[in-house]
């Protein structure tokens, strides 16, 4: 690491060893630099640093060579970050503030002063001696007589003693009193006048028992100041003499006992807060910007989105939002999105990881334990624990830069904080450009848009007057009104472009495009300069010096110095976080990129492959497949093939299922072509990328890509193809019917259902597309027509004796009636039979058969059943990596947490369960809305539910007619008579929609409705009512039981409930044993019958559902009691 000295005569040292800076000239501006580390030193300044007033004509050309030699100097690396760069009207020096000799004399310093104020006298002196062995001489010994060095050495020397006077104050408290006598004669050597150093020397002497010297030193301290200054001691001395003449025991004692007044703690920073130009306009969007950081400052985190055009702005808004935090003591941490179409995965978030201090690799790496389903969330939890972390020190503004280039990865990270985090000290303000199509982003956008007090900003052009005042900034000169009007025409009030036709001059010379502007800012550069930007504009962010280098054929030093170079000409500008370059402006980019001819810039991107060949790091296997990609055509299709599938699986095991799925299709292209292709190894590469979209929850494209793909194996006259691409499907939504995993299967289904008679001559695929075009039409109001299609599939599949087409078979038929309570026992028998089979895909279909087992299980009553088949598929969703299938067991364990009558746990599971299923496109089934029904229900507050499902309309038409008719809504009677006429096939809501109509219907007394739903619950008696893996409403019977009494049939009714309660008694469902308990009593007590004991059940039954939160069921019991 550098270490820069100051403290002393001026070095630089790395790793210890001494930096040879050069010349006195070379030497003069490093340490003009290091004295305003951080801060940006005018031109002007440094030309007087450097040559005083005798500044030659040549002086600023001159100056650019020795910043050129410094840069060199101090660069170890030709990959290392510049370490002074181009800031402003000026440079500074961008190094870590611990870089710096006065930096740590600082930190030691503040821990002496405070080791002091808590009494820690051991600590002090260790403190204060660490703080001054910093110092090698005076502050810039070998520069002492410099003009611009005199202020701060002073300040600094008034610093250093008020150390020395803590280390007395420290020596005197363990009572090292010779030592605090040395130390105070040295003191007063070096500051003869110093009230302080003499207060503390009498002291010294004092406690080590030498009074007479002490006011001898008094009287010779005295006669000093009435010699040099015609002065008297001040109050503090003569108190003092005072109380050594009388022997005062406080000053005996002194520090222990008593401390006079404290100097106040030194508050002059090391770096000074940076100032730029002057922000020109954004008045009313600044006063918004002051709104939420307040906010975020005092009351709530808040977020800030500026949008608009590129070039409006937006981050020079929000660079100066940042400037502000700082101003108020808060700390930033900025990160750029890099302009690449395949950036690494994480890059933005790893900055603000390295940023806070953390090491990347083990914070988004998953742990080994963690399930499959929260993977991904787990490594963003853990990112978001260090940022909670960090406000624990302070106040933390992030400022994420383009975020409309963050990978998706990154941009879960965003989506996180704004939802889970809402601690006060938190600022976020992101920048993104208008019209920017990205899913992802979207979210982000949605996410913060609900968080109260984040605001979002479209940030307009500038208006005429702002325009003027920012041209004549740039320009230094102010302009006519015929120029400002002129260049408000030209520039659209665009400040980017404003800028760029300011530094061309007037407007009447000013190109008569944008792209005329920025050309000639680039075509004003050296040649060999230019072609070092056109590379760098082509290849991307992040910048790689050393395959910049290899691209040109040059030596990386020298490329390091070119880039120098364009930073100090505003080409490029420092990186926000990570050191390095990027480009000053987005446009200036894509102006340098457009002068290269399509064949050179394939050419450059297969140089950059090449460079980076031989590396192994994650990165630049991704980094490398991008190249590669990029070089077209004259890349050889096996290399692209095979480095698209090393990032494909680079990116898999960083959990990016995002990336690995644009890398497995990178590989298919690449192997379509390559001589030779293998239909097999194609099939795998497609299935790894469905996969892959499949474990992003990016249902829609899995639908979308199959069916290219089908069409693409059928006109290749690949049957074979075709079947088993299409049998991915199956496996692709867990336990799930597949239409459930999307927004729009029907053209797959038209796809798919065009495709099955061309497969006459291959039973195995025509079996495949059968069985998977049978889940897709589950729906189907003539349940024939999925019954038929799988049948047929599974009769097929049978023909062709390979175990392979069976299990598929099979499996497409349990899938096409999942949690279908009329299918149930055929369910077991058909998954039974699939976990027989010997088949390639036997550990997949391992965890699906459980999945799919817990829904067939709990339709019939198996409960214990249920619960082993959740554990088994947790564990294997969790080995095999199998979001889609963990998450849906997920709801599988709250449905049994419900059943068995702990609400309290089923509700967090429900709630666990919800966040996961945020990041699947499953999430339209309206799975949450039915969970908080089914608690709603149990709890007797139904009523108070809104009844809208807006991701599932077919859900909303039944749950809404049984909210209503809950809460008694004008209407609720036609509207649940509508729903139970609908006709509907039997599907996985089907008899658990039923069973809650019923009891509506009874509660309603609603006699007409009674034979048609008696006829359709009647064959599921025996069974649990389950809605999928979401929840149950207690057993059929209870329903049936009810809708006998209102029928008037009470021998039916009684014997259906005895029946309900002996399964909820059998089957441990606590919540519905209460509800047939107490349904038992009331009807008992409406028929004028007395039962044994009722009183005593009665005052028993109502705690006990209460305890468990069946408020609406221990009310009654309340009431029912009351009567009594």
């Amino acid at each position: 690491m550098m270490l820069y000295r100051l403290l002393g005569p001026f070095a630089v040292e790395r790793a210890g060893r001494p930096v040879d800076l050069g010349g006195p000239k070379q030497r003069a501006l490093a340490a003009a630099l290091a004295q305003e580390a951080g801060v940006t030193v005018s031109t002007d300044r440094l030309l007087q640093c450097i040559w005083g007033d005798d500044q030659p004509p040549s002086a600023v050309s001159s100056l650019h060579a020795l910043v050129s030699r410094v840069r060199s100097a101090l660069r170890a690396e030709p990959g290392e970050p510049a370490a002074v760069v181009r800031s402003g009207n000026g440079y500074s020096l961008d190094v870590p503030a611990s870089a710096l000799d006065t930096t740590r004399f600082v930190e030691a310093a503040r821990a002496a002063r405070s080791s002091v104020q808590r009494g820690d006298w051991a600590g002090a002196v260790r403190q204060a001696e660490s703080a001054l062995s910093w110092w090698r001489g005076s502050y810039l010994e070998d520069l002492a007589d410099e003009d611009w060095v005199r202020p701060s050495s002073a300040a600094w020397s008034e610093r250093r003693a008020g150390v020395l006077e803590d280390l007395v104050t420290g020596l005197l408290g363990v009572g090292e009193l010779a030592t605090a006598v040395a130390r105070t004669g040295t003191m007063l050597a070096e500051q003869p006048l110093g009230e302080r150093a003499a207060w503390l020397h009498m002291t010294a002497l004092h406690r080590a028992g030498r009074s007479g010297d002490a006011l001898a030193a008094y009287r010779s301290h005295a006669a000093a100041l009435d010699d040099e200054l015609g002065l008297e001691p001040g109050p503090e001395l003569k108190g003092l003499q005072t109380a050594i003449l009388r022997q005062d025991p406080a000053v005996a004692g002194w520090p222990a006992s008593a401390s006079p007044p404290i100097r106040p703690e030194q508050t002059s920073e090391v770096r000074a807060v940076e100032t730029g130009e002057r922000l020109v306009g954004r008045t009313a969007e600044l006063a918004v910007v002051d709104e939420v950081l307040h906010l975020a400052r005092g009351q709530r985190s808040a977020w800030l989105v500026l949008m608009g055009k590129a070039g409006i702005g937006k981050t020079r808004l929000a660079t100066e939002a940042a400037a502000h935090w700082r101003a108020e003591g808060g700390s930033v941490v900025q990160v750029a999105c890099p302009d690449d179409d395949a950036p690494p995965p994480w890059w933005p978030v790893r900055q603000v990881l390295r940023a806070l201090g953390a090491d990347p690799g083990p914070v988004l790496a998953p742990e080994a334990s963690v399930d499959a389903d929260t993977a991904r969330f787990d490594a963003l939890e853990r990112v978001r624990d260090v940022v909670v972390a960090e406000l624990a020190r302070g106040p933390l503004l992030l400022l994420v830069d383009d975020a409309h280039w963050a990978d998706p990865a990154s941009l879960r990270l965003l989506s996180l904080l704004a939802e889970t985090v809402d601690v006060a000290g938190l600022a976020v303000v992101l920048t993104a450009r208008d019209g920017v199509d990205a899913q992802p982003l979207a979210r982000v956008l949605a996410a913060v848009a609900r968080r109260p007090g984040s605001r979002h900003l479209v940030l307009p052009p500038l208006g005429a007057g702002d325009v003027e005042a920012l041209a004549s900034q740039v320009s230094g000169r102010s302009l006519s009104a015929a120029d400002a009007g002129q260049l408000v025409s030209l520039t659209g009030g665009n400040p980017f472009l404003v800028r760029e036709y300011a530094r061309g001059g007037t407007s009447d010379e000013a190109p008569a495009a944008v792209r005329s502007v920025l050309r000639r800012r680039l075509d004003a550069l050296p040649a060999a300069l230019l072609e070092v930007v056109r590379v760098v504009a082509v290849l991307g962010d992040p910048l790689d010096v050393r395959t910049v280098a290899a691209v040109l054929g040059r030596d990386e030093l020298e490329v390091a110095g070119d880039l120098d170079d364009a930073a100090d000409r505003d080409v490029l500008a420092p990186a926000l976080a990570g050191g390095g370059y990027t480009f000053a402006h987005a446009l200036l980019r894509e102006e340098a990129a457009a002068d290269v001819p399509g064949l050179r810039r394939e050419r450059m991107h297969l140089a950059a492959a090449e460079a980076l060949a031989s590396s192994s790091l994650a990165d630049d296997v991704v980094r490398r497949a991008a190249h590669l990609r990029a070089a077209g055509q004259l890349a050889d299709p096996p290399t692209t093939f095979a480095a698209a599938h090393a990032a494909a699986l680079a990116t898999e095991a960083q959990w990016d299922p995002d990336a690995a799925a644009t890398w497995w299709r990178v590989a298919v292209e690449a192997l379509d072509a390559s001589v030779g292709t293998d239909a097999r190894q194609r099939d795998g590469l497609v299935a790894a990328e469905l996969a892959a979209l499949s474990r992003a929850g990016r249902g829609q494209d899995v639908l979308d890509v199959l069916d290219r793909e089908l069409v693409v194996a059928l006109r290749a006259g690949l049957p074979g193809s075709a079947g088993r691409l299409a049998a991915n499907l199956m496996r692709a939504s867990g336990s799930w019917p597949w239409p459930a995993y999307g927004s729009d299967p029907a053209p797959l289904m038209t796809t798919l259902r065009g495709l099955e008679p061309l497969l006459a001559r291959d039973p195995a695929a025509r079996s495949r597309v059968l069985a998977v075009t049978a889940i897709g039409s589950c729906y189907d109001l003539d349940p024939a027509v999925p019954d038929g299609l799988s049948a047929r599939a599974l009769e097929l599949a049978r023909s062709t004796g390979d175990p392979d087409v069976v299990a598929d078979a099979l499996l497409g038929r349990a899938l096409t009636f999942s949690g279908v309570a009329s299918h149930a026992e055929e369910s077991i028998a058909l998954l039974e039979e699939l976990g027989s089979l010997g088949h390639a895909l036997a550990p997949l279909d391992e965890v699906i058969r459980h999945n799919v087992l817990t829904m067939a299980c709990m339709n019939l009553g198996r409960v214990d059943e249920a619960e082993h088949h959740v554990a088994a598929g947790v564990l294997g969703s969790d080995l095999l990596r199998l979001p889609v299938n963990r998450v849906q067991l997920r709801w599988a364990e709250a449905c049994t947490a419900q059943w068995r009558g702990d609400l309290d746990r089923a509700e967090q599971l429900y709630a666990a369960a919800e966040r996961a299923h945020r990041a699947t496109e499953l999430q339209q089934s309206g799975t949450f809305e039915l969970a908080q029904l089914v608690l709603a229900w149990e709890r007797g507050r139904v009523g108070t539910l809104v009844g809208r499902v807006p991701t599932n309309p077919v859900v909303e038409a039944w749950v809404a007619p049984v909210v209503a008719a809950a809460a008694d809504r004008p209407g609720a009677d036609r509207a649940l008579e509508a729903e139970v006429r609908r006709p509907e096939p039997d599907v996985w809501t089907s008899h658990g929609r039923l069973t809650l109509l019923a009891h509506a219907v009874a509660d309603r007394g609603l006699l007409h409705l009674v034979p048609e739903l008696r006829t359709r619950l009647e064959p599921l008696a025996g069974e649990l009512a389950t809605i999928g893996q979401i929840g149950t409403p207690g057993p059929v019977s209870l329903a049936l039981a009810r809708l006998a009494r209102l029928a008037g049939e009470r021998e039916a009714a009684t014997a259906y409930l005895a029946a309900a309660l002996e399964t909820a008694r059998r089957l441990r469902g606590a919540t519905s044993e209460l509800r047939c308990r107490l349904l038992a009593l009331e009807w008992a007590v409406g028929d004028g019958i007395p039962a044994a004991r009722e009183r005593e059940e009665l005052e028993e039954l109502a705690p006990s559902a209460a305890a468990r939160g069946m408020h609406g069921l221990a009310e009654r019991a309340d009431e029912l009691l009351a009567r009594r």
